[in-house]
């Protein structure tokens, strides 16, 4: 990701991560334009966003109902639920970035693109959490299939920042503080202490993001 030239506005960056398939360059990216405005503050400029991100070719997306439970999956629980997580945060990752892109040319204040730039940041580091776990238990992002569901949510929105931010940080954020901790009593149930751990780290963070969402939803 160093290596790779950062345009010069926020909504470029934004499609620059949009477009990048590899989960890692792309969470590394979204590393560096965080960091990039921090210092800089890069203007907010204009930009087309893809109808859908740059995704790697595994996991492979289906129908939500062709990916079998975690009772039928061969994986074991803690596997099973922490590569469910990896895939909401790399998506996560893509609805912020979209978010910044999508909504550029209305004029909103530089705030929003800079909120929803750092909730892409903290997505793409609870990524990287879940992977590193993931990678410790001796599996991989991309050992079971996964959906698109949260995208196709998203899609709804494309014209709408309001139904955006109802659809996003109010119902789908939300609903993962709710699960939070149910997630972390099962994986503490597991014995996987460790798992539970990143899962509570992710979960307080998340309430930030709820948080983005009603100030800008009320705006």
């Amino acid at each position: 990701a160093a290596a790779v030239h950062l345009p010069s506005t926020l909504a470029e960056c934004a499609c620059l991560v949009l477009n990048t398939a590899e989960p890692l360059m792309k969470t590394a990216l979204s590393h560096r334009i965080w960091e990039a405005h921090l210092t800089e503050a890069l203007p907010v400029g204009a930009a087309t966003p893809p109808d859908k991100p740059s995704r790697p070719d595994i996991p492979q997306l289906v129908n939500p109902r062709l990916i079998p439970s975690q009772k039928k999956s061969p994986l074991p629980l803690n596997i099973y639920q922490l590569h469910n997580l990896a895939h909401v945060e790399l998506n996560a990752v893509d609805l912020a970035m979209d978010s910044v892109a999508r909504f550029a040319h209305l004029g909103l204040p530089v705030q929003f693109y800079t909120d929803f730039l750092h909730i892409a940041d903290d997505e793409a580091r609870h990524f990287g959490w879940c992977n590193q776990r993931l990678r410790e238990l001796g599996s991989f992002y991309g050992a079971m299939n996964a959906h698109a569901l949260l995208w196709e949510s998203a899609r709804q929105s494309f014209d709408d920042v309001t139904d955006r931010l109802a659809l996003v940080p109010l119902a789908a954020e939300a609903r993962g503080l709710d699960a939070a901790p149910r997630l972390v009593q099962r994986l503490n149930g597991f014995a996987d202490h460790s798992s539970a751990a990143v899962v509570d780290m992710i979960g307080l963070q998340e309430k930030a993001h709820v948080a983005v969402g009603v100030h800008w939803f009320r705006w």
